[in-house]
């Protein structure tokens, strides 16, 4: 292990596995962005770049795509649903007026 301004690391590329440096984090967890073994997401979030990110439904705040669910995207910080589409409560589904994406 090397340490460099405070921080300790395992060598090239290693992670550092509770008492040792190891070629992987033990199942159920996964390495955080200094290459430390931490406990594995939760099932209502998504692991990004050794980071947990809570999902995110239409309105809530995002930082990648991949949070936004029920049918909505990361827009500008925002989980939003698609033009044409309103979120209900739980997903987006067409709006009023719309069917299949096309006006009625």
């Amino acid at each position: 292990m090397t340490c460099d301004g405070g921080f300790c690391r395992c060598p090239n590329g290693l992670v550092f596995a509770g008492t040792q440096c190891s070629q992987s984090c033990p199942i159920g967890y996964i390495a955080n962005n200094r290459g430390v073994c931490t406990r594995g997401c939760q099932g209502n979030q998504i692991e990004v770049g050794g980071e947990c990110l809570n999902h995110a439904v239409a309105g809530q705040p995002c930082r990648v795509q991949a949070q936004c669910v029920g049918g909505s995207s990361c827009l500008r910080g925002r989980c939003a649903c698609a033009q044409g589409t309103i979120f209900n409560g739980s997903i987006c589904v067409y709006g009023r007026g719309w069917l299949s994406g096309s006006p009625i």
